[in-house]
């Protein structure tokens, strides 16, 4: 069975190897745990080291372990802890082409363990990062809404506005360079709604990229947490990115949010997964995406809360 075929295997429940981080001296046991649990494959996430990843390739060829999909980058970028990744949408451009490259790594390390798709970061707008700090501390001490809150975000936007076109330039010309890498190696690429304002892309931007790209390789992939959190902020509704998307959809990261806090157990938190599952297609991929610091009953009744809901 070709495993990167979607159509073949449906509504099939996958846990991010987010969870694994910190919690397990070996890949193996975080394998072990999901299946306990009741999840039939992984999705190795950008955290995954490149001794983890051996250790999961052997897996994968002794048919231990499924692999979804692979969060790209994929293993973990080598300099993370001195400097940040390199951006799709870098207007810089060898640090552009540098980040195309790991990118394509990710790519050919997503066909090596036959999953079926590869999800993408787009980068972001080059902005004061202290301004979206502050409409986040504004969210803390409850003034959504306020004439301060109001006026924070306008900066914001107005700042976001004013240097997003070169990345967007960027980031086009690098997605349509990794549309070609991918369709070659017979794997779709998902494109993620992100948790931060400056980041790429807003629900317009998404409509222009997939307008753009390849069709048969270049999808949406949905966030629930991150759509939730810009909602929280005062910015999109997060049932926007589902109407505009939900047919363009590759797959889903499904975790919940308390506050703009994301990553909690599916259930735990505000986000209407009856509602989100009216939008999800019948092939999409379905991923839990919870933080490892939940424990393993926690993750047990947030896989229970989206079965109970039809999701697999």
């Amino acid at each position: 069975m070709d495993y990167r075929n979607l159509e073949q295997i449906v509504s099939k429940a996958s846990l991010s190897t987010m969870w694994a981080i910190g919690r397990f001296d070996a890949i193996a046991g975080f394998i072990g745990a999901a299946h306990d649990v009741g999840f039939d494959e992984i999705e190795l996430n950008h955290q995954v080291t490149a001794e983890m990843l051996q250790d999961v390739l052997v897996l994968r060829l002794a048919g231990k372990v499924m692999v979804s999909s692979v969060h790209a980058p994929v293993p973990k970028w080598a300099l993370s802890d001195v400097r940040p990744v390199p951006q799709l949408s870098a207007v810089d451009e060898d640090e552009r082409r540098l980040a195309g490259s790991i990118t394509r790594q990710s790519i050919a390390m997503a066909a090596r363990l036959r999953a079926r798709a590869v999800v993408l970061h787009c980068g972001r707008v080059e902005i004061d990062l202290d301004l979206e700090r502050r409409l986040r501390q504004l969210y803390g001490e409850g003034k959504v809404g306020t004439v301060e809150h109001d006026a924070a975000m306008a900066r914001l936007t107005q700042a976001r506005e004013k240097n997003k076109q070169p990345h967007l330039d960027a980031i086009l010309a690098s997605l349509k360079e990794l549309a070609g890498y991918a369709a070659a190696m017979g794997l779709r690429l998902g494109l993620e709604n992100r948790f931060h304002y400056y980041e790429i892309p807003l629900l317009d931007e998404m409509q222009v990229l997939l307008s753009q790209l390849d069709s048969a390789t270049v999808f949406y992939w949905h966030d629930t947490g991150h759509a939730q959190n810009l909602q929280a902020l005062g910015f999109l509704k997060h049932e926007d990115w589902l109407r505009a998307f939900g047919d363009r959809m590759l797959g889903i990261h499904l975790h919940d949010t308390v506050g703009i806090l994301d990553h909690r157990v599916a259930g735990s938190g505000e986000i209407d997964f009856r509602l989100v599952k009216k939008f999800v297609p019948k092939d999409a991929l379905r991923v839990c995406e919870f933080d490892p610091v939940a424990s393993a009953d926690d993750v047990k009744s947030g896989y229970q809360h989206l079965k109970q809901l039809g999701f697999f």
